[in-house]
């Protein structure tokens, strides 16, 4: 229910038609039980609505241009949705009173809790909310609040994360709204990415109230941290920090205690060492090694450096070298009918990858969208394998275009032993085998096809 004077202007002919006369004053009162309140989300951050048990007790007075509001919200079994967490929290309840603009929280508990894992439902409310809001500027307030939980479990939207905490945050500002505090994992899983983005990237222009986190992350216990790449058991202590849409930077340091690297068809176990970060996107430094065990081999992975430029080490007990090991990693086996080379290519290997990209090089300019639209001229490729192994049998190849997913040419090459210059033009040659795996060949200025194999970690 609703009374008393509202000095709109309802002249149809005024420039000012719908609003309020100024030096004009204002005398209104609002009395309200509610199951939401869908006129309050568009302007508080973050929050997307509110269902339950509401009762409103709103007086808005003085004049037009400085408008006083008074009153007292009470909030009983309600559930709070946001665009922060996945889950909404449950049981909120709690009082307000507004008093000359001031929003004053006064006993508001509710519960965070994730149901989608093993943690516990807290048989008590395990969050409180204390503080206050200005509306002063009714659609934009300014926040002053602080929010404490023990044990509160949470799945974030922003981020891949399942998570048991304690946490100690304030929500404080205006135009740009900062979360700053400390969420101490008790227990978490995170999946995130490998990728690096360039740093300063600058601020998108929107309306509406800019977020910015400025969060410290104590590990208490160990967390697990996962990618398509990596399992990884952490402790120590790391800081997230975004302004508005730009990257999540992090920082801190962390200790790998166990975890598991994924490669082509075998898992590195044992994963150790140390991680730490820039504050500069997620540009994390590694310095990291696993073992793996093949045809009772045992391979040595160590990881250092940046995320964009990883030198990877591999060592073997019996001491071969990478490029062996790198064939053991692809193949799975040893090649027990060759010697295995200095540079990692026995016959067998020659004359599999010597057929393997003939075959397929053909194949995928064939089936290609290229191909088909005919994009691609006259396409022949012979003489691979023999090529490989230094025959004297003539290497052709003709194409114009990228080809395949897999597969990249340049240009056209055509190399003839009964030359006496042998090179046409110049090519390179790549498949890849999968993500992390490569057979390149390229052509020197001698018309020499180097083969090599090539290891990519991280894409």
């Amino acid at each position: 229910s609703a009374n008393g004077q509202i000095p709109f202007d309802l002249n149809i002919s005024s420039n000012d038609f719908g609003k309020l006369y100024q030096n004009d004053s204002i005398n209104f009162h609002v009395d309200g039980k509610l199951k939401n309140l869908p006129f309050l989300s568009p302007y508080i951050s973050e929050l997307d609505s509110v269902k339950g048990e509401i009762e409103i007790l709103l007086n808005l007075t003085g004049s037009t241009n400085s408008i006083q509001r008074n009153g007292h919200i009470k909030v009983k079994n309600s559930d709070i949705f946001t665009l922060l967490i996945n889950d909404p929290i449950l049981n909120a309840s709690g009082e307000a009173y507004m008093i000359n603009n001031q929003l004053i929280i006064d006993n508001f508990d509710a519960t965070l809790f994730h149901s989608n894992t093993n943690f516990s439902k807290p048989s008590i409310n395990n969050t409180i909310l204390n503080g206050s809001i200005d509306f002063t500027k009714f659609f934009n307030p300014r926040y002053n609040l602080i929010v404490k939980a023990r044990e509160a479990s949470f799945q974030t939207l922003k981020m891949d994360i399942v998570g048991l905490a304690n946490i100690d945050v304030a929500i404080t500002g205006q135009d740009t709204v900062a979360v700053v505090g400390i969420i101490e994992a008790l227990d978490a899983t995170i999946f995130y990415e490998f990728t690096t983005e360039e740093v300063g990237t600058a601020l998108p222009e929107r309306l509406g109230t800019v977020m910015s986190y400025q969060l410290n992350i104590p590990i208490k216990e160990s967390i697990l941290f996962q990618n398509s790449q990596v399992d990884a058991n952490l402790i120590g202590e790391f800081s997230l920090s975004q302004m508005g849409y730009q990257e999540i930077d992090f920082g801190g340091e962390i200790f790998v205690e166990d975890g598991n690297v994924f490669s082509y068809k075998d898992n590195f176990k044992g994963l150790q060492g140390y991680v730490s970060f820039d504050n500069k996107g997620f540009n994390p430094f590694l310095d990291v090694s696993a073992f793996t065990t093949i045809d009772d081999e045992r391979i040595d992975l160590r990881i250092t450096g940046g995320i964009d430029d990883l030198d990877i080490i591999l060592e073997s007990a019996s001491g071969f070298s990478e490029s062996d090991i790198l064939e053991l990693i692809t193949w799975g086996k040893r090649f027990q009918d060759q010697e295995l080379t200095s540079k990692g290519f026995g016959n067998q290997t020659v004359s599999f990858l010597g057929s393997l990209l003939e075959t397929q090089l053909e194949k995928n300019i064939k089936d290609s969208e290229l191909g088909k639209m005919g994009l691609v001229d006259d396409i022949n490729i012979s003489g691979t394998a023999g090529f490989l192994q230094d025959s004297s049998e003539d290497f052709e190849l003709i194409a114009k275009r990228q080809i395949g997913d897999k597969t990249f040419l340049n240009l056209s090459y055509k190399r003839s032993f009964s030359l006496t210059n042998p090179n046409q033009s110049q090519i390179g040659v790549e498949y890849k085998l999968n993500r992390h795996f490569s057979v390149v060949g390229n052509i020197d200025e001698d018309g020499n096809l180097n083969l090599k194999y090539r290891y990519r970690y991280a894409y």
